[in-house]
């Protein structure tokens, strides 16, 4: 059920309840003793008033029947003294005032100061020895509670029916209000702004009782619910109970000295995903996603939509080289191979891991870290006044370019500006292999990430879900409803692919039959290549040699104006068409060179060769992408009977909504539906209720035995506990952008004084 639902489901009973106990409440009667003290009797409906020696199936039903009157009366219980048998029978149980007893004495001294802050006095108190209740009693041998006593009288007025909302029974959080919290908690809103989205769609703070601390005091028991429980170990539970319900679901982790040092998981939906799409993967980590600063690291692939998708996620206790081993071979027990290609940044760590646990896969690393040092390296005279970022840029990011080519025109431009000596362009020259796209380009599907992007903007998408006050059990529940929109996107690009048709811009049938076989994002791709095929290109020469044809293919750039020329070969024998820019290879579709060929031979069809399964629409099971049934967290008729019953209960006050009278009959159906669940489920013990619902709230119990603990004493560079660990480059970047003043010793103008010169003469 989504947030919004139980927006509507709150609304809806408070409209019924408020309306209810409006007709209910009557005036009191006043009686004044000879004395001068005096006492109020409810004035309320008889069959509301309870009966000397009324028998009652229950304690529940019973305390149920006195709640139930002393809201019809205006006043609220309180639940006092019980006698328990040797079997742990309650025989007799006092329902009294919430007024009643005598307040507590004042335990300091108001004038006193404490420090520099002075101790508020609290003048208001709530008790005034009010003597009225009821008493009930178990009757021996029939195992029924009788009402034995009962005190009408109370010695202080009584609440009015506009004052109502202030009862405390009033103020109690129902399931709803309690699922709200909860589920604001998992898409980061906290407890005050939940209560303000509750009370705006109640309509008003006169429907809405409960306060804004009522919702952050149940926020605060569920945290403290979960850390009292052994937050490592219930987060340990929950994800083993996953894997008992979900046998497809992985879960592995690691524990140094009680400590939880390593984790990984992959549900069935990401384990797919990585089976169709794992050929390039990229990951990066995060922080700031938990109270313990373990590191957060999810892994993304490219689905058949172009969207990042996650395919497993980590939590590490500390970035080295140890730790990201074992988070690797968990990811290789878990998905049973290696990627093709890895992408990452400059992690010493990463690099190392990868090395070790992913031999055959090649490691690329991000070409926008490296770049992005460069206004940091060199001057701005250098970078501004002539064109050596322009031309440096243009030959590391050509994905045209053979290896040999790039080290000519790399080895130019450094002859050029001089810069042949630099020790960190030589130091990038050293690892081109790890990162120019020359040296990638015969790697299948290598245009698909040439950097962190995608990684970065899967760590900012989390993070909005996420908060770094949160506990690991509840990190998971963020972590779970960031899933469930991730998926849910994906659903709807199906739905777009399969529901919407595309506006053709040629008449070529093949552009028809792309329609048919892709997914719409891939669809857009392919069909600009079909529409420059057609409008753009043009065959200036062909070369035949037996079943083996050669095409001059040039193709004009409108930026530049410059045509540009590829060859495509075709065998006819062997079904093989390639072409030099070697787009299908790098990219995975085919280009507008090849499509050019394809249509002056009157191909009607894409080559089912030329089709990756990756790009293909309906690719994924639908039945993959509900997350929360995925691990069992809800029985699946019941999510489906309660949503339905919120779904008719909204679509009817939407068609009622302006007839009063049809509205009228309606809220008295729900209001006999609704005395008919109190007969049958009266109101529960407060503290148990509040418990069973935290429970069935976050998924998991408090263990009987812990024995793993959350870890401690972490410091990465992320942490943000006191001063954060900088690294060398930060610190030389931040002398950098000082402000400079002359050194009398050296007579420059630079970050240093006479004092700490390092031209000064001991």
């Amino acid at each position: 059920m989504n947030v919004v639902s139980y927006f509507i489901y709150i609304f809806f009973i408070a409209e019924i309840q408020s309306g209810e106990n409006i007709n209910e409440i009557c005036s009191s009667q006043v009686l004044e003793a000879p004395n001068g003290s005096k006492s109020w009797i409810p004035v309320v409906d008889e069959s509301l008033k309870p009966v000397l020696k009324t028998c009652f199936d229950s304690l529940d039903h019973a305390i149920s029947m006195y709640s139930n009157y002393a809201e019809a009366a205006g006043f609220d219980i309180r639940l006092t003294s019980k006698k328990v048998n040797k079997f742990g029978i309650v025989q007799i149980r006092y329902v009294v005032c919430s007024k009643s007893g005598v307040p507590k004495k004042t335990t300091f001294n108001p004038l006193e100061h404490s420090g520099r802050k002075k101790k508020i006095r609290n003048s208001n108190f709530k008790r005034c020895d009010c003597k009225a209740g009821v008493k009930f009693r178990l009757l021996k041998g029939v195992g029924k509670y009788e009402l034995y006593d009962f005190v009408e009288e109370h010695s202080h007025p009584l609440l009015s029916s506009t004052d109502m909302c202030f009862s405390r029974k009033r103020r109690q959080l129902g399931f709803g209000d309690k699922m709200l919290v909860h589920r604001g908690n998992s898409l980061n809103l906290g407890a005050s702004r939940v209560h303000k989205m509750r009370t705006t769609c109640k309509g008003g703070y006169d429907f809405c009782s409960s306060s804004t601390v009522d919702f952050q005091n149940f926020k605060r028991d569920m945290d403290k619910y979960v850390v009292d429980g052994g937050d490592a170990q219930m987060f340990i539970n929950m994800m083993n109970n996953r894997k008992d319900v979900a046998p497809n679901f992985f879960f592995d982790y690691k524990v140094a000295n009680s400590e939880l040092v390593c984790t990984f998981w992959a549900d069935e939906a990401a384990r797919f995903n990585y089976s169709e799409f794992g050929d390039v993967m990229s990951f990066d980590a995060t922080f700031r996603t938990n109270r313990y600063c373990m590191v957060f690291i999810p892994f993304t692939v490219v689905d058949n939509h172009k969207k990042s998708v996650i395919v497993g996620a980590a939590l590490v206790n500390k970035e080295d080289g140890e730790n990201y081993i074992w988070v690797l071979e968990a990811f290789l027990r878990a998905h049973g191979k290696a990627p093709l290609l890895v992408l990452t940044d400059q992690c010493l760590a990463m690099k190392q891991a990868i090395a070790a646990v992913f031999p055959n896969s090649r490691h690329r690393l991000c070409m926008w870290h490296i770049m992005d040092k460069l206004p940091k390296k060199f001057s701005t005279e250098l970078l501004n006044g002539t064109s050596f970022r322009k031309e440096m840029n243009k030959i590391v990011w050509d994905v045209q370019l053979d290896p040999e080519e790039f080290e000519h025109k790399w080895n130019v431009l450094m002859e050029e500006y001089s810069l042949s000596g630099d020790k960190w362009l030589q130091a990038l020259f050293n690892i081109r292999r790890s990162w120019i796209p020359a040296y990638f380009k015969h790697l299948p599907m290598c245009s698909l990430m040439k950097t962190t992007s995608r990684s970065e903007s899967i760590n900012s998408f989390f993070n909005s879900f996420s908060h770094y006050g949160n506990t690991l059990v509840f990190f998971v529940n963020c972590f779970d409803a960031a899933l469930d929109k991730q998926r849910f996107t994906q659903r709807s690009l199906d739905h777009v692919t399969k529901s919407t048709f595309p506006k053709f811009l040629t008449p070529c049938k093949i552009e028809r039959h792309a329609s048919d076989i892709y997914t719409r994002a891939v669809f857009n791709v392919v069909q600009m290549e079909i529409y420059k095929a057609t409008w753009n290109c043009s065959i200036e020469n062909v070369e035949s040699e037996g079943d083996v044809n050669s095409y001059k293919i040039a193709h004009k750039d409108k930026a530049s104006n410059l045509k540009c020329h590829h060859k495509v070969v075709e065998d006819k024998k062997q079904s093989i068409i390639f072409c030099s820019c070697n787009s299908f290879i790098r990219c995975g579709l085919l280009c507008r060179h090849i499509f050019k060929v394809l249509l002056n031979t009157n191909v009607e069809k894409i080559p089912e060769k030329y089709i990756l399964r990756r790009w293909r629409r309906d690719l994924i099971p639908r039945d993959l992408q509900h997350t929360r049934l995925r691990y069992g967290d809800l029985d699946e008729e019941q999510e489906k009977m309660f949503n339905e019953v919120l779904s008719t209960v909204e679509n009817c006050l939407g068609r009622l909504r302006c007839h009063k009278e049809d509205l009228a009959r309606f809220t008295e159906s729900i209001r006999i539906l609704k005395k008919e669940v109190d007969v049958s489920f009266p109101n529960e013990n407060a503290s148990s209720s509040k418990v069973n619902t935290i429970v069935d709230l976050i998924g998991v119990s408090q263990p009987d035995n812990v024995e793993v603990y959350p870890p401690t004493g972490i410091r990465n560079k992320g942490c943000g506990k006191g001063k954060r660990l900088v690294g060398a480059g930060e610190i030389a970047s931040n002398k950098a952008s000082r402000h400079k003043r002359l050194c009398r010793s050296c007579g420059k103008l630079v970050n240093h004084d006479s004092r700490n010169c390092p031209n000064k003469v001991t």
